[in-house]
């Protein structure tokens, strides 16, 4: 299961690679319904990696929008 991979680099790796955060927010995407995910993923990415433009693309889009 990829989003149970991501998901333990999330809690564990968490600032090693900002990749992880589009990735997952792009699985959870996949998957439909799951907003509240996506919004905690990219809250905390937007703020592990604020000049990330991929995550502050995604965190726009989902996030700035509320």
């Amino acid at each position: 299961d990829a989003i149970g991979q991501y998901e333990y680099m999330m809690h564990y790796a968490f600032d090693r690679d900002a990749e992880i955060y589009p990735n997952l927010v792009n699985l959870y995407k996949e998957k439909g319904g799951q907003d509240r995910k996506i919004r905690e993923v990219l809250k905390r990415g937007h703020r592990l990696f604020p000049t990330d433009l991929a995550i502050y693309r995604l965190y726009r889009e989902f996030v700035a929008s509320d």
